[in-house]
């Protein structure tokens, strides 16, 4: 125990080198845990947005659809398989009788165009139920309203198709498709909202909403059909494992392709991935120069105590007793400078998640138009704690090299 004691008093002993050693780890583990909350908070954003204004929780669809299908833009839209009727009512009906504390809505996905005069636009329509309301958590209206409850013939575009075909709230606009049979279809629609999807990094410019009915008229299905049953209400890590028992359970005359949102994240991901590799990447950078600069002043604080590591060999102190008590040396002070650094990061991250802050473009397709920040001390720890463990491994080299020197060199300070 008093062998522990001697790392402390070295600490305090020269106070200035102690400073020294810790700031680099203080600053690096702000930096840190301000960082990661702020990463943290934009995928948990993105991965909100995809849930409330595309895909819901888990999705319930035709057998024969592809699994990307549900987000991928490229898709056909005009040749994807449907739920009919008694696939619908039986998917619907397993879902209330099995499945807890969820809301399932029909929806209906379609491609086709926009026109108004001589203006054009491709575009996804996605036919809601009114009472479908969770695509407003992530879809902004910059004018208008969203489509009302039993809302017929209305459509809420995105700022870039509504630029596209020059259109404005109460524009009346033409929706033109392929139905199931391949013939065409066009049907008269009035603009109620124009908007934005926001934390999606710009994904979903193409897509607009329209009432179910609608799309319905368009895609040629009758009443009882639609494209998918989508889930909503269940927590997000839960989605997955509550999909595999639906497609277990229901799908066992192989009508159906059950989903969760995890895996239709598709272009959104990748953005994400991108975003986390980069964030990643800089701390990589970041620990190797905190790596660097420990080691060298180890190694200058090594040479200056030469004759104290001398010492401790002449009298008894094995090689690798003497190496211990530096590195705990180093240890302490590591676990000091981290913990002021994460305190003073966590009252930061607290008094700044009690504010909504405003975001411009083009920052609000990512993070959104108002951010709040999410502190999580959790999700910090096991970077914390490689920050310590590099701390410790950059200054256990160059008291290894020093311990290497022969005794006599040391207490005569020749090495």
């Amino acid at each position: 125990m008093k062998l522990l004691l001697l790392p402390a008093k070295n600490i305090t002993k020269n106070m200035w080198r102690t400073l020294s050693l810790g700031f680099f780890i203080f600053v690096s583990s702000i930096i840190y845990v301000v960082c990661n909350s702020v990463i943290t908070t934009v995928k948990d954003n993105s991965r909100d947005a995809l849930i409330h204004g595309l895909t819901g929780d888990v999705q319930i669809r035709n057998f024969d659809v592809e699994q990307q299908d549900f987000v991928d833009m490229n898709t056909s839209w005009q040749n994807a398989e449907y739920l009919k009727a008694e696939e619908l009512t039986k998917a619907k009906e397993y879902v209330s009788s099995n499945v807890k504390d969820v809301n399932a809505y029909e929806r209906v996905r379609h491609a086709g165009a926009l026109t108004l005069g001589d203006n054009y636009s491709d575009a996804l329509m996605i036919g809601i139920e009114g009472e479908d309301t969770d695509y407003q958590l992530s879809f902004v209206l910059s004018e208008g309203t969203y489509v009302k409850s039993n809302g017929e013939k209305q459509i809420v575009l995105t700022n870039e198709i509504a630029d596209k075909l020059k259109a404005g709230v109460g524009d009346t606009i033409c929706a033109n498709a392929l139905d199931v049979k391949e013939e065409g279809t066009t049907i008269e629609l009035t603009v109620v909202g124009i908007g934005t999807f926001e934390s999606l990094a710009g994904y979903g410019s193409n897509m607009c909403f329209m009432d179910i009915d609608s799309v319905r008229a368009l895609k040629g299905l009758s009443k009882e059909e639609a494209t998918e049953l989508i889930l909503r209400g269940t927590k997000a890590e839960e989605a997955k494992r509550i999909a595999s028992s639906i497609q277990k359970n229901l799908n066992t005359q192989k009508q159906y392709m059950v989903t969760s949102w995890d895996t239709q994240g598709g272009y959104v991901k990748v953005i994400n991935t991108m975003i986390t590799v980069v964030f990643y990447i800089f701390m990589v950078i970041l620990m190797f120069i905190i790596c660097l600069s420990i080691g060298n002043m180890v190694g200058v604080i090594a040479i200056e105590r030469v004759r104290e590591i001398g010492t401790m060999r002449a009298i008894g102190f094995s090689k690798g007793r003497v190496n211990f008590l530096f590195v705990s040396e180093i240890f302490l002070i590591c676990v000091i400078a981290s913990t002021i650094g994460v305190v003073i990061a966590s009252i930061v991250c607290l008094i700044i998640s009690g504010h909504s802050i405003s975001v411009g473009n083009p920052l609000n397709i990512i993070i959104g138009s108002h951010f709040k920040l999410q502190y999580s001390l959790i999700s910090s720890v096991p970077g914390l704690l490689v920050f310590i463990l590099l701390g410790c491994l950059a200054a256990d080299f160059p008291i290894r090299k020093m311990n290497k020197n022969q005794l006599v060199d040391l207490v005569n300070n020749e090495y």
